[in-house]
C-alpha cells in the first residue's frame, strides 16, 4: 500500500497537470517546441503577406513565455480552393498532436472550422463573417470552446454610401473573387440589405484573378467599380487592372485598403493600420489561449477605422472631382495644391516682403523725392549759366558803324553764382536733414512690413495647424462612430449613440470647413504682403510645438525664465529700443532740420547775400546800313583824320561784377523765426513723448511675451492630460464602462486643449515679434555674427546690472535716515 507521502505527491502532480491547458499538457508530454499552424484556402500572395505580418506580431509576444515557439511566416498548409480540401486541412491540423494552435485564413477554412462543433485546440480566425460562413455566435463571443474570430471585415453599406458621395454614380459594379461568391451563402441578400435606401443599382460581378478578364466582365453601363476582396489576385498585377479601369474613366473603390489607392484606385475607407491592429489582436488572443484561457470567451467584435483616402491624380485623370465637404476630412494623395509653388521659409518670407512689398515700394519713392529736394536746395548755391542768341533789324536811318548795324546776329553767355546766402545754406542743410527723416520713416515702414510678414506667416502656420487638428479630431469621431456601431451590434448601446456620433461628424466637418476658410484667408493675406498672386500656392513647413527658435534664439530665451533675468531683459531692450527706434531717428532728423532753418533765418537778419555774375556777347554777322566802317573819302579835306577818333565796331564784349543784397526790413521774417522756435519746442516735446512710448511699448510687449511663453508649457501639460483622459475614457467606452456623454466631453476637451497648446506657441511667437518691432530691430533677421554681438551686449548688460546690485547691497544702511520713516 502506498505511503501517505507518495499519495500526497501523486495528488500534487495530478493537480498540476489538471491546471494546464490542453496545449501545455501536450507539450509537457512531448517536450517539443510550441507549434502554430497557419491554414489557407489556396496559394495566394495575400495569404503569404498576412502570415508574414502575423508572425512579426506574434513571435516577439509569445517568445517571452515560450522561447521555443515557432510562428510560420507563410501558410503551413494550403488548400486548392475547394471546400473539401479546406475541410481536410482543418481535420488534419486538429488531429496533429504536434500543433498547439491553429490560425485560419480564407472563406473555406472559416466554413470548415464552423462545421466542427468540438475543437480540440485553440483556433483563431483573423477575418470572419459569421453569418456568411456559418460560424457560431453567442452575444459578443463565439460561444464555442476554443474558437475565436474577429468580425468587422467590410461595412458594405457605409463604404458604398461614402463611395457614392465621392463619385455620385447610380450604377456600380461590385467585383468579387469568384472563390468567395461560390463559397459564401447569402451574399446577394447581404448586398441588397446594404444598399437599401442608397438609390444605387449594384451588379455583382464574380471574377477570376486576371485583370483583362475582370475588365471584360464589367457591365457596359457601369458608372463606377467597387473592388471587393480579390485574394487570388497578385498585388503586383493590381496596377495593370487599375490602369485599365482608369483608362475607361471608371471611378474605383478599393476594399483592400490604402495600398491600392496608392497604386491608382480612386478612394478607400480602409487605412493601413487596420490590418496591423487586427493581427496584433490575434497575437494577443494567441497569448491568452496558450496561457489557458478559452478562446470561446474572447470578444469577436473588431471596430475598423474609417479614414477616407482619395488619390487626386486619379481624380484628375478620370475627371471625378470629390465635393468640397469630402475634402475636409479626406487624406489627399498626390494633391498638387499643397506641393506646387516655391518653398517659403520664415526668413525667405521676410526677405521677400522687404524686397517686393508694394506699400513699401511706394514709400521708398519718398526717398527719391527727398533726395531731389536736396538737389533742388543745393541748386541755389551752384553757379547758373544762361545762353542767348538773337537777330536784330534796326531802322537804317539810325543804324551806324559805331552802333548797331541794320541787321546783325549775335550770341552770348551769362553766369551767376551765389557766393554766400544764409537762407540758401540753411535751406540746403534743412533739406538734407529732411532727407534723413524720410529715410528714418522708410525704415519705420520696413520694420512694420517685416512685422506684418512675420505675423502673416505665423498666422498661416496657425491656420494650417488648426486645420490639421480639426481633421484629426474628425478622424477620432469617425473611429468613435465605428465603436458605437460595434456596441449597437452586440447590444451594448442603442441606435441613438450612432445618431449622436453622426451629429458630431457633421459638426466636425463644419469646423474643418471653417478652418480651411481661415487658412485660405491667411495665405491670401501673406501673398498680398509678398506681392504674389493672391491665390498663388506655396509650400510651407509646419514647425513642431516646441519650435520657438524660428524667432527667438535660445541664448536670449533664457532671460524669460526667471523674474531677475526678465527684469534685466526688459531694461536692456528698453535701452536698445531708444537707440534703434526709427521714430526717434525721424524726429531727431526733423529737429536738426528745424534748428538749421532757424539758424539761417536769424543770420539773414544781418548778413547779406553775396552774388558774383558775368558774361559776354559775340556779334558774328552784320549787314545793311552801318555794317561797314566809316568811309572818310567823302569828308572835306582836312577832316579825314576825324575817323580815327571814332571807336571801331567790337564784335566781342564781356563783363564781370559782384553784388551784396540786404533785406533791411521784413516783419514776416520775425514771424518765421518765432514759428521755427515753436516747432523746435514742439518736436522736442514730441520726442520725449515718443521715447517714453517706445520704452512703454517694449516693456508691455515683453510682459505679454513672458506670459505667453509660460503658457506654452502649461498648455502642453493640459493637452497631454486631456489626451490621456480621452484614451482612458475611449477604452472605458469600448468596454461599456462609461456612457456616450463622458466620451464626447473627453473628446471635446482633448480637441480644445490641443488647439490651445498649438495656439500657445503661435501666441508667443506673435508676441515676441511685437517685442522686436517695439525694439526697432528683428534679431531673427540678423546675420549670425550680428546676432552674436547682440547676445554679447545683453550678457554684458546683465553682468553690469548684477555688479551694481551687489554694490548697492554692500552699502551700509543709514539708520538715522530710517527713523523718521518708521516714526511716520
Amino acid at each position: 500500500m502506498p505511503s501517505p507521502a507518495r499519495l500526497l505527491a501523486l495528488a500534487a502532480a495530478l493537480a498540476l497537470l489538471a491546471s494546464r491547458s490542453p496545449a501545455e499538457a501536450q507539450r509537457g508530454r512531448r517536450r517539443a517546441p510550441l507549434r502554430i499552424a497557419v491554414l489557407a484556402d489556396g496559394p495566394a500572395p495575400t495569404y503569404v503577406d498576412v502570415a508574414t505580418r502575423l508572425a512579426a506580431e506574434m513571435q516577439p509576444l509569445l517568445r517571452a513565455d515560450h522561447p521555443d515557439v515557432v510562428v510560420p511566416s507563410v501558410p503551413t498548409a494550403v488548400g486548392d480552393w475547394t471546400q473539401a480540401r479546406a475541410d481536410a486541412l482543418v481535420r488534419d491540423a486538429l488531429a496533429d498532436r504536434e500543433v498547439d494552435l491553429i490560425v485560419g485564413l480564407g472563406v473555406q477554412v472559416g466554413r470548415a472550422v464552423g462545421r466542427v462543433e468540438r475543437l480540440s485546440k485553440p483556433v483563431l480566425l483573423p477575418f470572419a463573417a459569421p453569418a456568411l460562413q456559418g460560424l457560431p455566435r453567442d452575444g459578443a463571443t463565439s460561444g464555442r470552446r476554443n474558437l475565436a474570430y474577429l468580425t468587422g471585415l467590410i461595412d458594405l453599406q457605409r463604404e458604398l454610401r461614402r463611395f457614392n458621395e465621392v463619385v455620385r454614380a447610380e450604377r456600380v459594379a461590385l467585383v468579387v473573387d469568384r472563390h468567395i461568391t461560390d463559397n459564401v451563402t447569402g451574399l446577394p441578400e447581404a448586398i441588397a440589405a446594404a444598399t437599401e435606401g442608397l438609390d444605387l443599382q449594384i451588379t455583382l460581378v464574380p471574377v477570376d484573378p486576371d485583370p483583362d478578364a475582370i475588365v471584360a466582365a464589367l457591365p457596359e453601363d457601369a458608372q463606377a467599380v467597387y473592388l471587393g476582396p480579390l485574394p487570388r489576385l497578385d498585388v503586383e498585377r493590381a496596377p495593370a487592372l487599375l490602369e485599365a479601369l482608369n483608362a475607361r474613366e471608371l471611378p474605383t473603390y478599393a476594399s483592400e485598403g490604402r495600398r491600392w489607392v496608392e497604386l491608382g484606385a480612386l478612394t478607400t475607407l480602409v487605412p493601413d493600420d487596420d490590418l496591423v491592429r487586427r493581427l496584433r489582436r490575434v497575437a494577443l488572443q494567441a497569448q491568452e489561449a496558450l496561457a489557458g484561457e478559452d478562446p470561446g470567451t474572447f470578444p469577436t467584435a473588431f471596430a475598423p477605422h474609417a479614414e477616407l483616402v482619395i488619390n487626386m491624380a486619379t481624380a484628375r485623370r478620370i475627371g471625378a472631382w470629390p465635393r468640397f465637404e469630402l475634402l475636409t476630412e479626406a487624406e489627399l494623395l498626390n494633391d498638387q495644391r499643397g506641393r506646387r509653388g516655391p518653398e517659403l521659409t520664415f526668413r525667405s518670407a521676410l526677405r521677400e516682403a522687404v524686397e517686393r512689398n508694394l506699400d513699401l515700394g511706394a514709400r521708398r519713392v519718398d526717398q527719391t523725392v527727398a533726395d531731389a529736394r536736396v538737389d533742388q536746395a543745393r541748386g541755389a548755391l551752384i553757379p547758373t549759366l544762361d545762353g542767348n542768341a538773337g537777330f536784330q533789324w534796326t531802322d537804317p536811318d539810325v543804324a551806324s558803324p559805331i552802333g548797331n548795324s541794320e541787321r546783325q546776329l549775335s550770341w552770348g553767355l551769362t553766369g551767376q553764382v551765389v557766393a554766400y546766402s544764409p537762407r540758401a545754406l540753411a535751406g540746403l542743410r534743412a533739406a538734407e536733414h529732411s532727407a534723413d527723416a524720410t529715410e528714418a520713416s522708410i525704415r519705420t515702414a520696413e520694420i512694420d512690413v517685416i512685422r506684418q510678414a512675420a505675423e502673416a506667416y505665423l498666422n498661416v502656420l496657425r491656420a494650417r495647424t488648426a486645420e490639421r487638428i480639426n481633421r484629426e479630431n474628425l478622424g477620432r469621431v469617425r473611429r468613435n462612430l465605428a465603436l458605437a456601431e460595434v456596441r449597437r451590434e452586440i447590444g451594448a448601446a442603442g441606435r441613438e449613440e450612432v445618431y449622436r456620433w453622426e451629429i458630431e461628424i457633421a459638426d466636425g466637418r463644419v469646423k474643418v470647413i471653417d478652418a480651411i476658410a481661415v487658412r485660405n484667408q491667411a495665405e491670401i493675406a501673406l501673398n498680398r504682403i509678398l506681392a504674389h498672386e493672391l491665390e498663388a500656392p506655396f509650400t510651407i513647413a509646419e514647425p513642431s510645438h516646441a519650435d520657438t527658435g524660428v524667432v527667438l534664439d535660445e541664448r536670449v530665451g533664457r532671460y524669460l525664465e526667471d523674474p531677475w533675468s526678465f527684469d534685466v531683459f526688459r531694461a536692456f531692450l528698453a535701452r536698445e529700443a531708444v537707440a534703434n527706434a526709427p521714430e526717434l531717428q525721424e524726429i531727431d532728423a526733423a529737429l536738426r532740420a528745424q534748428r538749421r532753418t532757424l539758424v539761417g533765418q536769424r543770420r539773414q537778419l544781418f548778413l547779406p547775400d553775396v552774388v558774383v555774375q558775368g558774361g559776354f556777347t559775340h556779334v558774328f554777322f552784320r549787314g545793311g546800313a552801318g555794317s561797314d566802317p566809316i568811309d572818310a573819302s567823302g569828308l572835306p579835306a582836312g577832316f579825314e583824320g576825324l575817323t580815327n577818333s571814332f571807336p571801331e565796331q567790337d564784335d566781342f564784349t564781356w563783363n564781370v561784377g559782384a553784388g551784396l543784397q540786404w533785406r533791411l526790413f521784413d516783419a514776416g521774417r520775425y514771424a518765421e523765426i518765432d514759428q521755427a522756435e515753436a516747432s523746435i519746442t514742439q518736436l522736442e516735446t514730441q520726442r520725449a513723448a515718443v521715447e517714453l512710448a517706445v520704452r512703454q511699448r517694449v516693456r508691455s510687449a515683453l510682459h505679454a511675451a513672458g506670459a505667453s511663453s509660460a503658457a506654452i508649457r502649461l498648455r502642453r501639460d493640459a493637452a497631454r492630460a486631456a489626451q490621456a483622459n480621452f484614451e482612458l475614457v475611449t477604452d472605458a467606452y469600448r468596454r461599456g464602462a462609461v456612457g456616450l456623454v463622458r466620451l464626447i466631453d473627453a473628446q471635446n476637451q482633448a480637441l480644445l486643449t490641443d488647439l490651445a497648446a498649438s495656439n500657445a506657441v503661435y501666441d508667443f511667437l506673435l508676441d515676441y515679434v511685437a517685442v522686436e518691432r517695439a525694439v526697432g530691430a528683428f534679431t531673427f533677421t540678423l546675420p549670425p555674427e550680428e546676432l552674436d554681438a547682440f547676445v554679447r551686449r545683453l550678457n554684458r548688460f546683465a553682468t553690469e546690472r548684477r555688479a551694481e546690485e551687489r554694490e548697492q547691497a554692500a552699502e551700509p544702511i543709514d539708520e538715522g535716515a530710517a527713523r523718521p520713516e518708521e516714526g511716520a
